[in-house]
């Protein structure tokens, strides 16, 4: 069975969405729609897809046919769908380098690239591929005309303002260019108002002069920013968390991080502790040093396991408020209706019943895979240390989703079974089973059936 559960993403709790026509794709070859975008001076938009990938199945079935996407990408682009495994598929994959799936090409009807994007978040990600591969074609040079110009000392103010909304474009570093941009186009003292905004929307990571300055001026830039998101600041801030510590994580700079990051999640954070932990698994993923991280994650075990029930369930209800608030303002922003708002929510709330416990579903799915990647590296040493972390996922992930709760019961079976409890090893299989029976759930039965088996003949 599979043992990892994935985390809650906030994305999927989006209070509304509009179905209508969708995209629509080009039927011939893939000559052929380069053709028909040089005929209409477009681009080409080329979903390169496979049979077996699963987010790409939930890109066709849930982007694709929205009023929104339809309304971008059949005003902007020429769409054409490929297989990355049969016919021409094959031969535009290799030209293209296309390595994951699903993979966005944005293609000149020459065939060289706009921009590319691997993999799917959700659709308002969609659409702001779109829009970069709108402005990226507008724009005659690319990212390494940029970098070079910039190493070379480049520092015109219409040089960097080009480059600083280039890197925010395509995701590059630009720290470096916003501290230059600062020295020397910005009043520190008394910025100006377009200034601000100019650095806030630009910005990628805390760590640069711009996010000085703008912590600076907080009470001037949530003046500005107030009609887009209530308390601006702050929600800005917790945007640019992530990205710092992978950042400072490239760098293997973990002084630096936590003289940068801890400060600001102490500052601002409801639940600093739990947050530092998130943030921290960040860099120590980036930062690519297998020993790190695996001491990292025997701490991240050990804090999620010990924490108490009382600060699960008050962890729980303070990012509860949090996605409340956050699909207000969605809302807000979309120009809901007041009087339709608690209805959405209270569907939102209904439809994913996890947001009442999600820091808790969250340690469950964290210390269920833990756990679990130390019964297959068969570590014995760490056995009941994992068993610990196991049982504990049982006790948080509660019961609103039987598939997933069913899932932190076999890797805790398993555990049990490799610590010579056979007999309590059964009994949790056997729950495991008849939860997902009970409610109609028929993926995994079959393997987990044949580990009950197996256990009771006294071998896994």
């Amino acid at each position: 069975m599979r043992k990892t559960i994935f985390s809650l993403l906030l994305a999927t709790a989006s209070p509304f969405m509009l179905w209508a026509q969708g995209i629509k794709f080009e039927e011939g070859t893939f000559t052929e729609a380069l053709a028909k975008a040089k005929k209409e001076n477009k681009i080409v938009f080329v979903d390169v897809y496979t049979t077996w990938c699963g987010p790409c199945k939930k890109m066709a079935k849930e982007f694709f046919p929205t009023k929104e996407a339809g309304d971008k990408y059949n005003t902007a682009f020429v769409n054409y769908k490929i297989d990355a495994e049969k016919g021409e598929g094959i031969q535009v994959a290799q030209k293209y380098n296309v390595s994951g799936y699903p993979t966005s090409l944005y293609l000149k009807p020459d065939g060289s690239v706009v921009y590319t994007s691997m993999g799917i978040s959700d659709l308002n990600g969609f659409l702001q591929n779109a829009d970069v591969a709108i402005e990226e074609n507008k724009d005659p040079h690319n990212w390494d005309w940029y970098a070079v110009s910039f190493k070379k000392g480049s520092e015109t103010k219409d040089f960097l303002t080009q480059y600083l909304q280039k890197a925010k474009r395509l995701g590059k570093e630009n720290d470096a260019a916003l501290d230059k941009y600062v020295t020397k186009y910005v009043n520190a003292k008394n910025p100006a108002d377009k200034d601000l905004v100019y650095l806030a929307d630009n910005i990628q990571t805390v760590d640069n002069k711009a996010y000085v300055l703008l912590s600076d001026h907080t009470d001037k830039i949530n003046a500005l920013k107030s009609k887009e998101v209530p308390d601006f600041f702050n929600n800005f801030t917790s945007t640019l968390l992530v990205p710092t510590a992978e950042k400072l994580g490239k760098e293997g700079a973990i002084a630096r991080f936590d003289a940068t990051v801890r400060p600001i999640v102490e500052r601002s954070s409801k639940t600093p502790d739990a947050d530092m932990m998130f943030y921290r698994e960040y860099f120590y993923r980036t930062k690519g040093d297998k020993a790190a991280m695996q001491k990292f994650s025997m701490e991240k075990g050990q804090f999620l396991s010990n924490r108490t029930a009382e600060a699960y369930a008050n962890d729980d209800e303070v990012k509860k408020g949090e996605t409340i608030a956050s699909m207000k303002n969605q809302m807000i922003a979309a120009n809901v209706p007041a009087e339709q708002q608690q209805a959405q929510i209270a569907r939102v709330l209904e439809q994913n019943p996890m947001i009442n416990n999600m820091v808790s579903f969250n340690a469950a799915n964290d210390l269920n895979e833990l756990a679990w990647n130390i019964y297959e590296s068969k570590n014995q040493v760490q056995y009941k240390t994992a068993l610990q972390w196991s049982k504990r996922s049982v006790d948080l992930i509660g019961t609103s989703n039987p598939s997933m709760r069913a899932a932190c019961m076999d890797t805790y079976a398993h555990l049990l079974f490799a610590n010579g409890d056979k007999e309590e090893a059964i009994k949790q299989e056997t729950a495991a089973i008849e939860l997902l029976k009970a409610a109609e759930v028929t993926d995994g039965i079959d393997e987990m059936e044949e580990v009950l088996n197996n256990m009771k003949a006294g071998k896994l």
